[in-house]
């Protein structure tokens, strides 16, 4: 996995660091030399570069990546202005960190799906839903979550049936999204998607499979962990 983050203040410092001893490849961006400098031994690549200018942007391989952060702090222009340039080169996962509600109107209006709230709790969330491929979560009371996650590599190929979700995790699935066009959908998204409905006990899972999971937060943890084993 290849992970972009745009903005080493606390939050995105957390981010890239939190991924990096995940083992995920990942490329930071900051026009500070002292931000970028305190990080480069901890990551894949680190860049000096302003984001607001869209030609040193586009020198870098961002439309490779499986997702792009832009988690520029207190700078409200440098946000926007990075997110329109992202859009434009054809980043297929822009997730935007929001620095107050009129921030947040403005991404949703781009068509910024993905919105994080910035502390180093979240950080450590937002790390472990790009590790694992969550793309939604819903905390229920007692303990229990609904997600949408990609299929883990360890079921593919196989049924319903043989992966025990019930027996095994104690989880329900409760439904599959498949999207219409899996080299150009963007997963996050409600776009170019069509459900199966209910799943049968023969269906069969592909790695481009989102599934629907319901269950305990622990359950989910756990059977998302197993396809990286």
């Amino acid at each position: 996995m290849k992970i972009c983050i745009i903005g080493l203040d606390y939050f995105g410092r957390h981010l890239a660091l939190d991924l990096a001893q995940a083992r995920t490849e990942v490329l930071v961006i900051d026009d500070d030399p002292d931000k970028v400098e305190a990080i480069k031994d901890d990551v894949s690549h680190a860049v000096i570069l302003d984001a607001c200018q869209p030609e040193g942007l586009a020198r870098l391989p961002l439309a490779d990546m499986d997702a792009v952060v832009v988690a520029i702090g207190a700078d409200f222009r440098a946000s926007l202005l990075a997110v329109g340039h992202l859009q434009e080169q054809g980043v297929k996962r822009i997730i935007a960190r929001v620095i107050d509600p009129v921030h947040e109107r403005l991404l949703k209006l781009m068509k910024i799906d993905e919105l994080i709230r910035p502390d180093a709790e979240s950080a450590q969330r937002m790390a472990q839903a790009l590790i694992h491929g969550v793309m939604n979560s819903l905390d229920l009371t007692g303990g229990f979550i609904i997600v949408e996650a990609k299929a883990p590599k360890s079921v593919v190929g196989k049924t319903l049936a043989d992966v025990g979700l019930r027996r095994d995790f104690h989880l329900n699935l409760v439904t599959v999204r498949k999207p219409s066009n899996p080299d150009a959908a963007i997963v996050s998204r409600r776009t170019n998607v069509e459900l199966i409905g209910v799943p049968p006990a023969d269906y069969r899972f592909e790695a481009e499979d989102i599934l629907v999971l319901f269950g305990e937060g622990k359950h989910i943890d756990r059977f998302l962990k197993s396809g990286s084993a």
